[in-house]
């Protein structure tokens, strides 16, 4: 998935190249959470600046913390990245023995200087800018110029991007001849053109919309086209999508051939229609909803008819859906009378039973799935009990989310009281407590702190603890980091019983020392 969702900030991202997942999300700064090139999650957290703490011993970031500046510190001894600190700007130095980025500094701007003799990124100056010069001779973006707005130009000759010019908006051109996104232009819009012959994205011009035209001969999308709405054609002849087109709402047509989403069109709505030949979703149609077939008579998804898919039949005579039956798949049963998602019911599926009286989703009970229930009195999300899923419990009382418990799952506690999420219980820091007793995640507790404990008993990461420091313990019994504890400095100890790393004990400096367990 290659993701970028903005709540608020200027990019809300989950990007995924190699590994499990490669995220950032952003809540309120620029960066919040997490990214992960070759790892399944290096995580990059920002609880009161823009990003604070990227970790990872054998992935590709190490660690990135930032106590007043965007980034201040980011040390790699043999990923991708080596040192980033600031001193007064939003990032000052990167410097790479080798790695990625030799040198970051800025003076006054927000990234004044990166440069990379053999990296990825030669460099980057910047005098009023955000980004003013960014120049790799052999690296993924050789120049990135801005005069006026936040990147002006982007040149690389045998990188990724190649050029970015703006002269008015966020991003005007990048061109490339041979990397993942070789043309964006942008007249009005955010993004023009993108235009790629061997990437994954060839076309994306904008005449009005935010992307206009996508265009890829090779990659995942080939064309996005967009007279009026966000994402008009999207043509992909190999890739996952082949054809988005709108007219009018934001996605009329998607048609694959051998994809997961064959045909998605919509007349007046966000989705009419969704063919898939060999996807995971066969049929979803709608004429007036959000997604009306998938069979819709009235309501946003009306029937979704799959033979082998994950989802079987989903039908919606009022509401946003009425009925999901799936015999065999991810979801059996969901109906809904008035509301937007009345009953869920999944004998062997993943929900099981979504019931929803007057809210959007009422109730989700799962015996054996992934969510059991899903209770709303009155705002999106207020109960989400799971005996043995990933998710157990969400309240939500006047935010979007207020309560995620999960005993099983991969997230347990998420308390949200105003905010978007407010628990996961948080009693001075964005996120408090997230409990999973089995999942990937198992407690994250931060009484004063940025992160104060993170248990896993299967998962991933088992725990993490954090007194003073940045992270204080992450005990992993089965997964890739055992066990993290720090006492007063960065890191303390990082103990390996079966995985990449053994011990890394360090009670003052802020590398560890690692050794084979």
């Amino acid at each position: 998935m290659d993701t970028c969702e903005s709540r608020a900030g200027k990019m809300d991202t989950c990007e995924s190249r190699a590994g499990t997942m490669d995220t950032c999300e952003n809540r309120a700064g620029t960066m919040d959470t997490f990214e992960s090139r070759a790892g399944t999650i290096n995580n990059c957290e920002s609880r009161a600046s823009k990003m604070d703490t990227c970790e990872s011993r054998a992935g590709k970031m190490d660690t990135c913390e930032s106590r007043a500046g965007t980034i201040n510190t980011c040390e790699s001894r043999a990923g991708t990245m080596d040192t980033c600190e600031s001193r007064a700007g939003k990032m000052d130095t990167c410097e790479s023995r080798a790695g990625t980025i030799y040198s970051c500094e800025s003076r006054a701007g927000k990234m004044d200087t990166c440069e990379s003799r053999a990296g990825t990124m030669d460099t980057c100056e910047s005098k009023v800018g955000t980004m003013n010069t960014c120049e790799s001779r052999a690296g993924t973006m050789d120049t990135c110029e801005s005069r006026a707005g936040t990147m002006d130009t982007c040149e690389s000759r045998t990188g990724k991007i190649d050029t970015c010019e703006s002269r008015a908006g966020k991003i005007d051109t990048c061109e490339s001849r041979a990397g993942i996104m070789d043309i964006c232009e942008s007249r009005a819009g955010r993004m023009d053109t993108c235009e790629s012959r061997a990437g994954r994205m060839d076309t994306c011009e904008s005449r009005a919309g935010t992307v206009d035209t996508c265009e890829s001969r090779a990659g995942i999308m080939d064309i996005c086209k967009s007279r009026a709405g966000r994402m008009d054609i999207c043509e992909s002849s190999a890739g996952t999508v082949d054809t988005c087109e709108s007219k009018a709402g934001r996605i009329n047509i998607c048609e694959s051939r051998s994809g997961r989403m064959d045909i998605c069109e919509s007349r007046a709505g966000k989705m009419s229609t969704c063919e898939s030949r060999a996807g995971k979703m066969s049929t979803c149609e709608s004429r007036a909803g959000k997604m009306s077939i998938c069979k819709s008579r009235a309501g946003t998804m009306d029937k979704c008819e799959s033979r082998a898919g994950i989802m079987d039949i989903c039908e919606s005579r009022a509401g946003r859906m009425d009925i999901c039956e799936s015999r065999a798949g991810t979801m059996d049963t969901c109906e809904s009378r008035a509301g937007t998602v009345d009953t869920c019911e999944s004998r062997a599926g993943i929900m099981d039973i979504c019931k929803s009286r007057a809210g959007r989703m009422d109730i989700c009970e799962s015996r054996a799935g992934t969510m059991d229930t899903c209770e709303s009195k009155a705002g999106r999300i207020n109960i989400c009990e799971s005996r043995s899923g990933r998710m157990d419990i969400c309240e939500s009382r006047a935010g979007k989310m207020s309560t995620c418990e999960s005993i099983a799952g991969k997230m347990s506690t998420c308390e949200s009281i105003a905010g978007k999420m407010s628990t996961c219980e948080s009693i001075a820091g964005k996120m408090s407590t997230c409990e999973i007793r089995a999942g990937k995640m198992s407690i994250c507790k931060s009484i004063a702190g940025k992160m104060d404990t993170c248990e896993s008993r299967a998962g991933k990461m088992d725990i993490c603890e954090s007194r003073a420091g940045t992270m204080d313990t992450c005990k992993s019994r089965a997964g890739k980091m055992d066990i993290c504890e720090s006492r007063a400095g960065k890191m303390d100890m990082c103990e390996n019983r079966a995985s990449t790393m053994g011990i890394c004990e360090s009670r003052a400096s802020k590398v560890c020392v690692c050794k084979p367990h």
